[in-house]
C-alpha cells in the first residue's frame, strides 16, 4: 500500500482518506475530454475496484528490461519520458472514438508514411447510424505544435503532417524510484514504470468537480 499512500501526499487527498476507500467509477464524457490533455489510453466507461478516484491503464508491456528503459531516462527530480508521435496520434484518436462511441472500431485502420499519420476515422464516422456529439478532429489536431498540417483526407481519414520525426518529451516529477518500480506525477496524471513486469502504466485521478 506505499504505491497509494504516496499518491495522497503528491495529488492533496486527504491523509484522512484511508487506502481502502475502493469504488467502482464510470467514465463521462467530460473524464474522456479531460483525458485528451495526457498520455492514458481510455479502453473503457466503467472501472472497478479503483482507489482513490484514480484510474490505471496499460500504456506498453516489454519483453526485454532494456527495451522499456529505452522510452524515459532519469534524474534527480523528473522522469523524462519519450513518446513516439504515432503512438501518441493512436492514443488521441482512441480517446476521441471513446468519446464519440464510435461502432465498427475494429475497422480503425492507422498508416504512417512521409512524416505523416493518418487514420480512417472520417470513414468509421459516416457509416454511424446515430447521431454524434460535436467534436472539431481538425480543430484539435491542428493545435499541437508538433503538427504541421492537418487535413480531412478524401472524406476517409484524417491526415497529419508532422513537424518532424522526434518523439514528444513529458517531465513528470519523481515521487519514488525503489527496485522494482520507479513513480511520477505530472498534474493529474501517474506513470508508474513496474521493472519487475516490465510494463508502463497511466493513472488519471477523475476530478468530481469537472463531471
Amino acid at each position: 500500500m506505499e504505491f497509494f499512500k504516496k499518491l495522497k501526499n503528491i495529488l492533496n487527498i486527504s491523509e484522512k482518506i484511508e487506502s481502502k476507500n475502493i469504488k467502482t467509477i464510470e467514465i463521462t464524457d467530460k473524464d474522456i475530454l479531460y483525458s485528451l490533455n495526457y498520455n492514458i489510453i481510455i479502453r473503457k466507461r466503467v472501472y472497478p475496484d479503483v482507489e482513490n478516484n484514480i484510474i490505471f491503464e496499460e500504456y506498453k508491456s516489454f519483453k526485454y528490461l532494456e527495451e522499456m528503459k529505452s522510452f524515459y531516462e532519469l534524474d534527480e527530480e523528473y522522469i523524462i519520458f519519450y513518446i513516439d508521435k504515432y503512438e501518441k496520434f493512436k492514443q488521441l484518436i482512441n480517446n476521441i472514438i471513446a468519446y464519440l462511441d464510435l461502432e465498427n472500431t475494429n475497422k480503425l485502420m492507422y498508416d504512417y508514411r512521409n512524416y505523416s499519420v493518418f487514420a480512417n476515422i472520417f470513414e468509421i464516422i459516416s457509416k454511424e447510424q446515430k447521431k454524434l456529439k460535436e467534436f472539431d478532429i481538425i480543430k484539435f489536431f491542428s493545435r499541437f505544435d508538433w503538427v504541421r498540417n492537418c487535413e480531412n483526407y478524401r472524406d476517409v481519414s484524417i491526415k497529419l503532417d508532422l513537424c518532424d520525426n522526434n518523439d514528444i518529451e513529458v517531465r513528470y516529477k519523481l515521487i519514488k524510484s525503489e527496485k522494482n518500480y520507479i513513480l511520477g506525477s505530472f498534474r493529474d496524471e501517474i506513470i508508474k514504470i513496474d521493472l519487475l513486469n516490465k510494463k508502463i502504466y497511466f493513472g488519471l485521478k477523475i476530478i468530481e468537480d469537472i463531471r
